[in-house]
């Protein structure tokens, strides 16, 4: 985390898989049997004194200020047993009400007032619409994000989550993607997905690191040894060496196409995909907007979403803005990126 600080990562989340094993009603930080609720009643307020106290010392010690801290981890899920080999709680809602109010209490307490709350990060967008409306009114208004996890991948009420989000005036996270397409092929549908339905202001992918094609680099945690480059790791630069923070997303017209703009830079970027098993044209019209270069070169770059083939190649001359629009051949299961400069919003 510190080597991620130095880099120059700027956005910090403290969150927790499970309580302190002694926190457990059986001792087990893995689950209860059965998956029911595993924290012992008397440590609900030490559990946030231990988080408020972990964020108090990263900012005097490691100079990490938390933008937020999330008590639970798809805490809703009956999947975290005595039996599993990752750490895990459930939550029923009312403890989760519960949790909420008292890590309010205790991040004041360590005089932590500008930290951020997060919850819930429950595992699908249908979950996180029905925790949310089961917490009660002091905890949702203690809570200052929304959380959720994508691992609905293609289905799922993102519309809903995002409604919840805006109608109680939250900022919203999908803080937890992964799939085990090396290709890249889910992630970049689910990205768009995201962008478009969701309306995310974070997307965090799980693992960088990971084994199974789950990685964006192959790796054994266990061994510590790093493999290959998977392709996912390219076509999600398609979508980070972009959009960068503080640009404004704007509405692409399809689930394939996302469009985002820099005010500052007077920058407008495109990102499209083409994921049907034949090759096709697009055409961007430009014409919506005030003011658009015409007769000018539109570099792209261009990943192929497949186990192999063209990782991240730039081609900065063979697209051209001709009055309003542009085109540019997609092959089949390639994504591309645009930038266009001078582009009066």
């Amino acid at each position: 985390m510190t080597n991620a600080h130095r880099n120059g990562a700027n956005h910090f989340q403290l969150f927790s898989n499970s309580p302190m094993w002694w926190m457990c009603k059986n001792h087990n930080p893995s689950g209860a049997s059965g998956g029911a609720e595993n924290i012992q009643s008397w440590n609900l307020e030490n559990h946030t004194f231990y988080l408020a106290t972990i964020a108090k010392y990263a900012a005097s010690n490691w100079g990490i200020t938390f933008d937020s801290v999330e008590a639970f981890n798809e805490p809703s899920a009956d999947y975290w047993t005595d039996a599993g080999t990752q750490e895990g709680c459930h939550f029923d809602y009312g403890t989760q009400s519960t949790v909420i109010n008292n890590l309010r209490t205790e991040l004041n307490n360590q005089g932590l007032t500008s930290i951020r709350i997060a919850a819930s990060d429950e595992t699908s967008y249908d979950q996180a619409v029905t925790t949310w409306n089961q917490l009660t009114s002091s905890a949702k208004s203690n809570v200052n994000q929304i959380g959720v996890h994508g691992y609905e991948y293609g289905d799922g009420n993102r519309i809903g989550v995002y409604n919840d989000a805006l109608g109680a005036g939250k900022s919203l996270w999908n803080s937890e993607y992964g799939d085990s397409d090396a290709t890249g092929e889910n992630l970049v549908s689910n990205l768009f997905l995201d962008i478009r339905r969701l309306h995310p202001t974070a997307w965090v992918y799980w693992q960088a690191l990971d084994s199974g094609g789950w990685g964006l680099i192959d790796a054994n945690n266990d061994a510590k040894t790093i493999g290959s480059v998977a392709q996912k790791y390219f076509a999600l630069a398609q979508f980070t060496r972009h959009i960068r923070e503080s640009m404004m997303i704007l509405d692409g017209g399809g689930d394939s196409i996302v469009a985002a703009y820099d005010s500052n830079n007077r920058k407008l970027v495109i990102v499209a995909v083409n994921l049907n098993s034949k090759g096709q044209n697009l055409t961007f019209d430009l014409s919506k907007f005030s003011s658009v270069p015409t007769n000018k070169s539109v570099p792209r770059w261009y990943t192929k979403l497949a186990t192999s083939g063209s990782q991240y190649v730039e081609s900065a001359t063979d697209t051209i803005i001709v009055g309003s629009k542009f085109s540019s051949y997609f092959d089949s299961r390639v994504i591309q990126t645009f930038e266009i400069s001078n582009v009066g919003l």
